[in-house]
This record gives C-alpha cells, sequence and structure tokens, in this order.
C-alpha cells in the first residue's frame, strides 16, 4: 500500500543530534545499555540546569544518575514506552526503530514525541 509513496521528507535520529534536538548519552550509557540512547535537549537541559548548583554536580553526574535510575526501571519493563520518575521529574522512555531500524532508545518529557 504505501510502496508507491512519495517520501516528501525525512528527518534522521542522526540529524536531530547533529542539530541538538536529541543529545547522545550513548557514552554514558554504554555499561548499562546496549543500544544508543538519547535525551532530548528540553530534558537534558532542563535535569541539567535543576542539578548544577546542587552539591556541585555538572551534566556527566546527572546522567550518571539518570542512567542508574532509567536502568533500574527498564530491566523489568517489556512495553516500548516507559513514564517514570526521576528526582520529582516526569520522564518518559521510547524504544523504536532507528535511521536503518536498530533497537534506539530515546528519553524525553511526557509531552513530547
Amino acid at each position: 500500500m504505501f510502496n508507491e509513496m512519495e517520501v516528501v521528507s525525512v528527518y534522521t535520529r542522526k540529524q536531530a543530534i547533529e542539530d541538538g534536538v536529541l543529545v547522545d548519552i550513548s557514552e554514558h550509557a554504554k555499561r548499562l545499555f546496549k543500544a544508543p540512547l538519547a535525551i532530548t535537549d528540553t530534558a537534558f537541559e532542563m535535569l541539567v540546569d535543576k542539578f548544577s548548583d546542587f552539591n556541585g554536580f555538572d551534566a556527566e553526574n546527572v546522567i550518571k544518575r539518570l542512567m542508574n535510575c532509567f536502568f533500574g526501571l527498564a530491566q523489568f519493563s517489556n512495553s516500548s514506552q516507559l513514564v517514570f520518575d526521576f528526582e520529582g521529574y516526569t520522564l518518559k522512555s521510547i524504544a523504536s526503530g532507528g535511521d536503518s531500524g536498530e533497537l534506539v532508545l530515546t528519553l524525553m518529557l511526557p509531552e513530547e514525541d
């Protein structure tokens, strides 16, 4: 049915990372997650701003704490979407197909998609 449809525009995950719309945190997450992991710039900035003045935390510390929290919940989920609380903020994770159909994980605010 869709084979004959013309693709008008494609915005890839790679482009979103290059544009700064997504922040690739795969390097911080690789000890816990096999799939690439990114967070929306909105969620990333909100968390970093919230915790930057808290006990000298920097972005790396925030991401490490987030990864530990998310991993603890994700390993018991069998859904492609998970809504969870992190330090008083609600976040959503989505497991989906990446640019080549590979499994990727994206963290975001609940109202983002």
